[in-house]
C-alpha cells in the first residue's frame, strides 16, 4: 500500500458503505489523491466505539497543527454524533452531507493548509453541488 499523500487528513464517518462509494467514486474521477482520505463506517447495530476509536487514533497520527476533517453523511444520526464528539477538539472540524461534489472540491483545493479553508471548500462543494 502506498504511503498517503501529506496534508490535512479527510475522514469520511458514515453508515456502512456510504463512505467507501463516494470514495470510489472520486478516485475514478481524479485518479490519485492529493490528500489522504479514510473511511470510518459506523455499524448499525449500535456498537459504535470501534469507530470512535479509528477516528481517535487518524487524528492523533495527524500532523501536528495540520488538524483533521470529518465528513459525515447524514446530519443527527450515528455517525454524526460520534464525529461530533472530536468537534473543535485537538483542531477537528465537522461538516454533515456529505456528497460527491464535496469531496471533490475539498481534494481541489489541497494546496490549502488551513483547515478553515477547506471546511469551507467542503461546505461550499456540496452547496454547489445541489442543483
Amino acid at each position: 500500500m502506498p504511503a498517503a499523500p501529506p496534508g490535512i487528513p479527510i475522514v469520511l464517518v458514515t453508515h456502512p458503505g456510504v463512505g467507501r462509494a463516494i470514495l470510489h467514486t472520486v478516485q475514478r474521477i481524479l485518479g490519485d489523491l492529493p490528500l489522504p482520505v479514510r473511511c470510518v463506517e459506523v455499524p448499525t447495530d449500535g456498537v459504535a466505539h470501534q469507530a470512535e476509536q479509528a477516528i481517535q487514533e487518524i487524528i492523533q497520527q495527524a500532523t501536528p497543527h495540520s488538524g483533521v476533517l470529518l465528513l459525515t453523511d447524514l446530519y443527527g444520526a450515528t455517525p454524526h454524533n460520534i464525529a461530533q464528539r472530536f468537534d473543535a477538539k485537538d483542531g477537528v472540524a465537522v461538516l454533515a452531507g456529505l456528497n460527491v461534489p464535496m469531496l471533490l472540491r475539498v481534494l481541489n483545493y489541497a494546496h490549502e493548509a488551513q483547515l478553515g479553508i477547506l471546511y469551507a471548500k467542503a461546505k461550499e462543494g456540496a452547496i454547489r453541488g445541489i442543483s
